[in-house]
């Protein structure tokens, strides 16, 4: 009876094991394989409604603005919070921006996450360190 239940504790553990392993060797292979969507976390998924908050929380306050409503990012363009995933030209839609690319081991810590006008965003692409990427800002709209 003892030896069926170490038995068994063992081959549970080797699963759990694997199914660990197999789940890291899937978020490899979307990172590998599978083009990443824009405005999307390090593997591929959306952003939780809390990290989308704390990134706008990071863009610039203007002042005698609704701060909940509209802000603007680091190069100086307009971006509006219910705007979040828009892509009309020269419009208020912003994305979440890795600063260090995820394709260059960039994480989603906060730290490394910053609000851009989507254009911006896709001008900046896989650049680090980002400089000149800057394609809308408040002189071109």
């Amino acid at each position: 009876m003892i030896l069926h239940v170490v038995l068994f504790n063992f081959s549970f553990l080797t699963f759990a094991q694997l199914m660990f392993s197999n789940r890291l060797c899937l978020n490899k292979f979307k990172l590998l394989f599978m083009k990443r969507n824009f405005n999307t976390d390090s593997i591929g998924n959306d952003f939780y409604d809390d990290k989308k908050k704390a990134v706008w929380e990071k863009a610039q306050i203007i002042p005698d603005v609704n701060k909940d409503l509209i802000r603007i990012d680091r190069c100086g363009a307009l971006i509006r919070w219910d705007k979040y995933g828009e892509i009309i030209e020269k419009g208020f839609g912003w994305e979440i921006d890795h600063i260090r690319p995820v394709s260059l081991n960039g994480n989603d810590d906060l730290s490394n996450l910053q609000p851009l006008q989507w254009q911006n965003n896709r001008h900046k692409s896989d650049t680090f360190p980002g400089s000149d990427y800057c394609k809308i800002s408040s002189n071109s709209k």
